[in-house]
């Protein structure tokens, strides 16, 4: 999947590689409730091309793949088109069923890149902490901010936005 992703571009290609039992268990527990089967990337690869348009032209790869049913794909995430994650970073995360496999195919640009690569042990240590994402109140039962008062829940948002900006300007 990954090659026929980069064959049309001067892409490099890395993996797949499967991703770590400890960030596994996080995000099964933070975003998904407990839930395993709903991890949507525990097989993961990606394509690193200089050019915003051989980016394009992976997803255009990826999309006949589709269409000859080789792959079914499940969900697409465009921080190009839908806006930067925390830092300014930009990609494309593209989930995908392969020989009945869950995988992820992460589609890379330029400079971009380069942003990823140069906040990722920051982007990390907030990740784990739940800084990143949403400012809303948690969904989980066990979460004191989900029945807080709206002052405390206020006070508990900017704490909570401080110390994200406090990390990723690490």
């Amino acid at each position: 999947v990954v090659r026929a992703a980069r064959a049309e571009t001067s892409g490099e290609y890395h993996g797949p590689n499967v991703k770590g039992t400890q960030r596994s268990l996080e995000k099964i527990k933070m975003d998904y409730a407990g839930e395993a089967a709903r991890l949507k990337d525990p097989l993961r690869c990606s394509v690193s091309s200089a050019l915003l348009s051989d980016t394009l032209a992976s997803w255009s790869a990826l999309e006949e793949l589709a269409e000859q049913d080789i792959i079914v794909i499940l969900s697409m995430k465009n921080r190009f088109r839908d806006g930067a994650a925390p830092g300014g970073y930009r990609d494309m995360n593209v989930n995908v069923r392969f020989r009945g496999l869950v995988c992820e195919v992460q589609l890379h640009a330029g400079p971009y890149l380069a942003l990823k690569e140069g906040a990722h042990h920051s982007y990390e240590l907030c990740r784990s902490l739940d800084l990143v994402g949403e400012l809303e109140p948690s969904t989980q039962e066990d979460d004191d901010s989900a029945s807080a008062p709206p002052l405390l829940w206020f006070i508990l948002t900017v704490l909570r936005l401080l110390a994200s900006i406090y990390c990723f300007a690490m």
